[in-house]
């Protein structure tokens, strides 16, 4: 039990520990004290309020009980969270997916809010305004009388690197495209000029899908389970919330059927020899993530053998390009590659080494796979670009990089391959993740089974 006495302006504090032996073996009363000073020119009822506080605090750490910090804001919270914590279980581009989310939905609301007040009911109309009217954070875009596209025109940059930002993101900045707010700050400053003198602030506004707010669930669940493990919190908040109804993420995008995959393969063909055209076969016939298909070295491709080994995913930050452990450990992977991508591959690095020594001393051989003009990696939206050039004109739906990959599950799925067996080929963590992601493949493929069984069964004998 703890007892406060005021002492001028300073409280004494005093917890009882009950009995026991002292140094020379007699039975006494165990007593810890602290004596705690307000800071000067505190009220004294706010001064009691903090003595108070301090009771507890104290009391919990001479027992040995978890010191809870639900004084400390949200922010603080944060700040710890990715300082302590995720270094040692997030990937790098998944905690600057966690801050974005952060930055963009919850910071602006809860920043200064203490952990002891963000109650499962505040957090629940988090979720509703969010479903309502999306996030309150703001994106800029270019003042139409800067002189940036001069700027940049006149070569005044040489390359988006040296500001810290990528190329795609100066070429959007240039168009007077919606940028983040962050990136555009890097380019104003690099020409010595504030964010508000070179663009325009605008807030987005938009209703978010519960799949969206399941995303900053996940966040805001992560951080407080985090807090909770280390006596920060009592509890986790987010498992008293009611967030949307979420039946998970079903593919819904665009990708191609088995003809339309044939008429794809024959507008390949069709196209002189190039990184994109090998890449975009490769893609189709693996089911490689964008990211580790532009990761591939060659000593990750056994030609003779006929296999592919999938060992690194790459990131993008700042306009540099790091190499990253892939999205989990089954997506660590040996695919046997059909016969007709090894040809492709030889073909391809064949044509790939006269182009280099055709560069000469501007070709930096990184032994990269899929190399830009320089022998960097490619830049992930401007691959993504090429394909949409590729399929302009033709009657192809409106696909990118990632519908290949979905292309090639669902051709796997129609060709009757396990969930066990897609799941290996694409790398995904688990099988549910195949079921559920290609649940609607799935259906058609036991459909089309269902009724080519009731037709062998029907088969009339002569």
């Amino acid at each position: 039990m703890a007892t406060v006495t005021k002492r001028g302006i300073s409280f004494r504090i005093t917890v009882s520990l009950g009995y026991g032996k002292s140094e020379t073996g007699e039975y006494k009363q165990i007593r810890k004290t602290l004596t705690y000073t307000p800071p000067a020119g505190t009220a004294p009822q706010k001064a009691r309020k903090l003595a108070d506080e301090q009771v507890v605090l104290f009391e919990q750490r001479v027992r040995g009980l978890p010191s809870y910090g639900e004084n400390m804001t949200f922010s603080q919270l944060c700040d710890w969270f990715f300082s302590t914590i995720a270094p040692n279980k997030i990937r790098e581009r998944t905690q600057d997916n966690y801050k974005s989310n952060l930055n963009y939905y919850v910071l602006p609301t809860f920043s200064n809010t203490k952990l002891k007040d963000m109650t499962a009911a505040r957090l629940d109309m988090l979720y509703a305004d969010m479903q309502k009217g999306g996030g309150v954070g703001e994106t800029v875009t270019l003042r139409e009388n800067s002189t940036l596209p001069e700027l940049v025109k006149n070569k005044a940059v040489k390359t988006a690197k040296e500001m810290g930002v990528s190329d795609v993101a100066l070429r959007k900045a240039v168009r007077g495209e919606r940028l983040r707010g962050d990136t555009a700050e890097k380019i104003a400053a690099y020409f010595g000029q504030k964010l508000s003198e070179m663009f325009v602030t605008e807030k987005a506004q938009k209703p978010l899908s519960a799949h969206c707010v399941h995303g900053v669930v996940t966040v805001l669940s992560s951080i407080f389970q985090s807090a909770y493990k280390a006596g920060i919190v009592k509890e986790n908040p987010i498992r008293r919330t009611t967030p949307p109804k979420h039946e998970g993420k079903a593919t819904s995008t665009a990708f191609l059927d088995e003809e339309q995959a044939r008429q794809f393969v024959a507008l390949l063909d069709a196209q002189p020899q190039s990184t994109y055209k090998a890449a975009f076969f490769v893609l189709l016939y693996v089911g490689l993530r964008s990211g580790e298909l532009r990761a591939l070295h060659w000593e990750d491709v056994d030609l003779s053998g006929g296999l592919l080994y999938v060992r690194h995913g790459l990131y993008e930050k700042d306009g540099a390009y790091t190499l990253t452990p892939p999205k989990n450990n089954s997506s660590i992977r040996a695919l046997k590659l059909p016969q007709d991508i090894i040809d492709v591959l030889t073909d391809y690095k064949a044509w790939q080494d006269e182009q280099a020594a055709a560069l000469g001393t501007r070709w930096k051989d990184n032994g990269i796979v899929f190399p830009n003009t320089k022998g960097g990696y490619l830049d992930g939206q401007a691959f993504n670009k090429k394909l949409k050039q590729l399929i302009a004109g033709t009657d192809l739906p409106d696909i990118h990089l990632h519908s290949l990959r979905h292309t090639t599950a669902s051709l796997l799925i129609n060709n009757h391959e396990t969930a066990a067996t897609v799941s290996a080929q694409l790398g995904h963590s688990s099988i549910d993740t195949t079921n559920r992601v290609y649940v609607h493949s799935f259906k058609a493929a036991q459909a089309s089974a269902a009724v080519g069984l009731q037709t062998l069964l029907r088969k009339q004998t002569v």
